[in-house]
């Protein structure tokens, strides 16, 4: 690529804007996972400049990159590209004498609910009675009784597993957090499923996984989200269920969705989801089931009405 001319007649060459990206993410304290999406993003701007032949940042850039990401990314992960090139260029600003040209780059609007839907009473039961493997029985259910994020489940270790009075609890480390700093209650049954697959595996040590691969190229290694998905998607297909709206992170709706419609109020619900403020629980869970059964009652209202005879 060629030279980069920036704003204030500042030029700076490739190699040194490089340099000068690394030096940023050193300077920022992150966590490792947000570090790693960070740098993620700043290759896209790097391939974004390549393929648009771009040598020239200003705020016509910036506004084209933004576009440049909405063509091939979800709003949630084009606002955290954006973030990281904001900040990259208020580091250029500060330590380069750079103009910042990210001042009126505007987030993506992203609607509030759930982007995936939740599984019925009946097919969840459907699910949990599948035959499988243990270690599948187990992650399955810990999804959907505990409510687990694929990365909690992906981080967790066997001496993760511990006791808070008579409940078995798992320590877990959530999203964007550094320590295992938070747990969920393993219910009985979930955790005699646990320990029934721990119970096949060998030589275990407590920093061992919770859950190992058992493919030919990553035998015993750290189960993926990546091979997490794979096995989630197949159990659902094997009950018929095969549509993008139905992920691995549907259990864990399915899970929040389902104490709430038993009776859970909403700070019972926000602690059992782990959500840092009650508002994203109101918000995603329980606004959203108030706004269905709402709109339902209207169409059976509409329905009544129009076939009266």
């Amino acid at each position: 690529m060629n030279d980069i001319i920036l704003e204030n007649n500042n030029l700076i060459q490739q190699e040194r804007f490089t340099e000068a990206t690394d030096q940023f993410l050193a300077s920022i304290v992150l966590a490792p996972t947000t570090k790693d999406a960070y740098r993620k993003g700043l290759k896209k701007f790097y391939t974004f400049m390549s393929d648009e032949n771009i040598t020239t940042i200003n705020d016509i850039t910036a506004v084209k990159y933004r576009e440049y990401l909405l063509k091939n990314n979800k709003a949630p992960s084009v606002n955290l590209y954006l973030t990281a090139f904001k900040r990259l260029c208020k580091y250029l600003n500060k330590h380069y004498g750079i103009g910042d040209i990210t001042e009126e780059l505007k987030s993506v609007k992203i609607t509030k609910g759930n982007k995936k839907d939740s599984l019925t009473l009946t097919q969840t039961k459907e699910l949990l009675s599948l035959e499988m493997n243990k270690r599948d029985k187990a992650i399955i259910h810990l999804f959907i009784t505990a409510g687990l994020r694929e990365i909690e489940l992906v981080r967790a270790d066997i001496q993760d597993i511990t006791n808070d009075g008579d409940r078995h609890i798992l320590l877990v480390q959530g999203k964007g957090e550094e320590t295992k700093n938070n747990f969920v209650i393993l219910t009985d049954s979930t955790y005699k499923i646990i320990n029934e697959y721990l119970a096949e595996r060998k030589n275990l040590k407590p920093t061992d996984a919770l859950f190992t691969s058992d493919s030919n190229r990553n035998n015993n290694g750290r189960l993926s989200t990546s091979a997490i998905r794979h096995l989630v998607k197949a159990k659902l297909r094997e009950i018929g269920i095969n549509t993008p709206r139905i992920s691995t992170h549907s259990l864990r709706h399915t899970a929040i969705n389902l104490i709430i419609d038993n009776g859970a109020e909403l700070l019972e619900a926000q602690q059992f989801a782990r959500h840092k403020s009650p508002t994203t629980t109101q918000q995603n869970y329980i606004d959203v089931r108030i706004n269905t059964k709402a709109k339902g009652k209207s169409a059976d209202i509409l329905e009544s009405v129009l076939n009266n005879d």
